[in-house]
């Protein structure tokens, strides 16, 4: 199985390789595909012969493991995403002979297939089920063989966190991310783009259970570290911003939604956003009711005064 397969695997990396040539298409290093080539072959070779002693087989079991992970994650990078799973599934084979049950290569290697199954199921149920055991999987593994405040097992916490807002588990998935948040300020600190996106994450499930106060918190410490690394004029300011204008509306204070909705619009337009986008139709509904509602009250009230 794993001999006829690594044979398989050489035929695909080598028609990949033409293909690369020819159209300049596919960005995974050359020196990744000469390599998985090379160990598939010293792979298969060594299988069939039974020639080399045991520490040699693990050495290059694990050798063309990692080849394999490279190369689904290439493939998963390019969107590839049946070829990458095929990649992944042979990767996991070799790791489970190679490497203790509970080793981190393994969890790496599960968290790149829930990935893979996260991407395909964006409006499939069932793929994002399946992503969200392997992340489980990946995060049982990673407790088990790191440390309590590793960065990987802060990864694990992430994925899971956001499956669990995607699914609208609000109160798991504010369990996920705050300790994912912990860990990454223990690890990493506040200033940094990775802690950000957890900020921004927990900031929307803080919101669906209406900790207003926390959102209002994790939105604009994630902004102030975005417009420090980013610049003030950029697009995930600008969702961000966005997304405290929408809080905004949710509680009814129409004022500050105001402003930020009109904040959120400049940069909209600085950075070419189209009218049509979803984000900028919803601002300037916003700001053109609020203005609109404030015209009409401003009547209403000059009208009483020359009345009386």
């Amino acid at each position: 199985g794993i001999i006829m397969g690594t044979k398989c695997h050489i035929a695909d990396c080598e028609l990949l390789q033409r293909y690369t040539k020819k159209e300049k298409k596919f960005d995974a290093k050359s020196s990744t595909i000469s390599a998985f080539i090379k160990l598939s072959a010293s792979f298969a070779l060594a299988g069939s012969e039974s020639a080399l002693d045991s520490n040699d087989c693990t050495t290059q079991t694990k050798q063309m493991a990692t080849a394999m992970h490279d190369m689904a994650y290439s493939l998963f990078q390019k969107k590839n995403y049946d070829s990458a799973l095929k990649f992944v599934e042979d990767c996991l084979q070799l790791k489970k002979d190679a490497y203790d049950n509970d080793h981190e290569e393994l969890a790496n290697t599960i968290s790149l297939k829930a990935n893979i199954f996260e991407k395909k199921g964006i409006k499939d149920m069932k793929l994002i089920n399946k992503a969200l055991d392997q992340h489980i999987e990946a995060l049982r593994i990673r407790q088990k063989s790191c440390t309590s405040m590793h960065p990987n097992i802060a990864t694990s916490l992430v994925s899971i966190g956001n499956i669990h807002l995607n699914r609208e588990d609000y109160l798991r998935a504010v369990n996920c991310l705050e300790e994912a948040l912990h860990i990454r300020r223990h690890t990493i600190g506040d200033d940094n783009e990775e802690s950000a996106e957890v900020l921004c994450s927990l900031g929307l499930a803080y919101q669906e259970v209406e900790a207003y106060n926390k959102a209002l918190d994790c939105y604009k410490n994630a902004l102030k570290v975005k417009q420090t690394i980013l610049g003030e004029d950029r697009k995930p300011c600008a969702d961000i911003i966005s997304q405290i204008a929408k809080l905004h509306k949710e509680t009814k204070q129409n004022n500050l939604a105001l402003q930020r909705f009109k904040e959120a619009l400049r940069i909209f337009r600085i950075i070419g956003m189209e009218r049509d986008d979803p984000d900028v139709v919803e601002a300037t509904l916003f700001v053109n009711w609020v203005t609109t509602n404030t015209a009409r009250k401003q009547i209403q009230l000059d009208t009483s005064l020359r009345l009386t």
